[in-house]
């Protein structure tokens, strides 16, 4: 039979189904949303400055559990955070402590947060979608930084964020106001990690209402203005000190380089690689890699624990065998002996703590991790009056109860 003829029936049947096709919206792929269009940038000069450390209420400890957000089927061109080889963990987990201790010089408060709770070490990081999540407005959070060995360009060693409340050495904006710090190293591998150059930087973002974009805040600096003037037959410069709103000079540089389009992308784009690739961490199975009094985080799906540290420290169980490793068991029933069926609820069991390459390794209850997901901003302490200042919990108190919860 010629192919290029199709008896009647079936050129009927082809009519009927390309009509039930474009009639039916199901039948067909729906065209993704165009991502939201970036904000104009306004060009600026610049100069940049630390901030005071920041801490938080007390009431923030221990919140309330969340309402857990409807389930939403992921697309596969998401970000899948998933580690493929133990080597890669094992790896940064070496650059991840020295790189702490660095940190530890530069930002002594955040360091004393973080080093209790843990900054994430990434499978991947999220450079895909530069737009911020519907929902989630988290506190505070923190990544390790991407590093190549064949590049000659300084990648930060730590990004990390915390939300503060209207400080007063920064733009006044509406929205959720984060300070994003990155501290810039030249660390290398071969030097086991030690960096000759090391370098923290910071810059105030604001979210729009209605998450409707991210703009970068300008700050007061200081600039000095040399007038020259003649006094009898000498000449001689007076020094002037003036205060201008400025965007930090360090951002517009990195804009400048990586030739985008003016600081306030520079600055969305790095705050969004670390907010984003934090939560799709902090989603998952998180574990807490503690070495000495530092903690890293990282996260793995359950099923593959027992594959990622099966050369674990021998912890025998009653039996004399090794003890099985943390694992959910799914509702099932029980036949007894004596014949007798008995129901038994969906739980989690096995061993949670262990030593892994001479690491204490902790793995996270779900349920104890929801910790980490209130939003209650912190708040500058010279921006709290004495009496305010009484009712506020240092930041590094508020770390060492966040871990109790954690090792629990």
């Amino acid at each position: 039979m010629n192919l290029n003829v199709l008896p009647g029936w079936r050129l009927l049947g082809s009519f009927l189904m390309r009509a039930w096709h474009w009639a039916w919206p199901a039948g067909r792929p729906q065209e993704p949303l165009a991502p939201a269009e970036p904000l104009t940038p306004t060009a600026s000069p610049v100069h940049a400055q630390s901030a005071p450390a920041a801490v938080v209420p007390a009431v923030a400890v221990v919140p309330a559990m969340p309402v857990s957000p409807p389930v939403v089927a992921k697309k596969k061109d998401d970000l899948t955070c998933h580690w493929h080889f133990r080597k890669d963990i094992l790896d940064r987990l070496d650059e991840y402590f020295m790189c702490a201790r660095r940190m530890r010089k530069h930002d002594r408060h955040a360091y004393d947060l973080m080093s209790q709770v843990g900054m994430a070490i990434p499978a991947a990081y999220d450079y895909g979608q530069f737009t911020m999540p519907p929902v989630d407005r988290r506190a505070f959070g923190g990544v390790l930084g991407p590093w190549k060995d064949d590049d000659d360009f300084l990648y930060p060693s730590f990004i990390y964020f915390q939300k503060v409340t209207s400080p007063r050495l920064v733009e006044p904006a509406c929205g959720d106001i984060y300070s994003v710090t990155a501290i810039y190293d030249d660390r290398r591998k071969d030097k086991h990690w030690e960096a000759d150059v090391s370098e923290p930087v910071q810059c105030h973002i604001t979210i729009q209402p209605d998450n409707n974009g991210i703009r970068l805040l300008r700050e007061p600096f200081y600039v000095d203005a040399k007038i020259p003037r003649r006094c009898g037959n000498r000449k001689e410069t007076i020094t002037l000190t003036r205060t201008e709103w400025m965007y930090p000079k360090w951002i517009c540089q990195y804009a400048a380089y990586r030739k985008w389009n003016g600081p306030h992308e520079a600055a969305r784009r790095l705050f969004l690689v670390a907010f984003r690739t934090y939560l799709a961490v902090m989603d998952r199975f998180l574990i807490r890699a503690t070495r000495g009094t530092c903690v890293a985080t990282f996260s793995i799906d359950l099923p593959r624990a027992k594959y990622f540290f099966a050369d674990r420290d021998f912890e025998p169980a009653n039996d004399g065998r090794r003890r099985r490793i943390f694992h959910a068991v799914v509702a099932h029933e029980r036949v007894l002996t004596d014949g007798r069926r008995t129901s038994v609820k969906a739980h989690f069991r096995g061993a949670r703590t262990f030593l892994w390459h001479k690491d204490r390794i902790h793995i996270v209850l779900p349920k104890n991790a929801s910790v980490l997901k209130f939003e209650t901003p912190g708040k500058y302490q010279d921006d709290m009056s004495n009496e305010e200042w009484k009712d506020m919990l240092p930041i590094e108190q508020m770390g060492s109860r966040m871990a109790e919860i954690l090792e629990a």
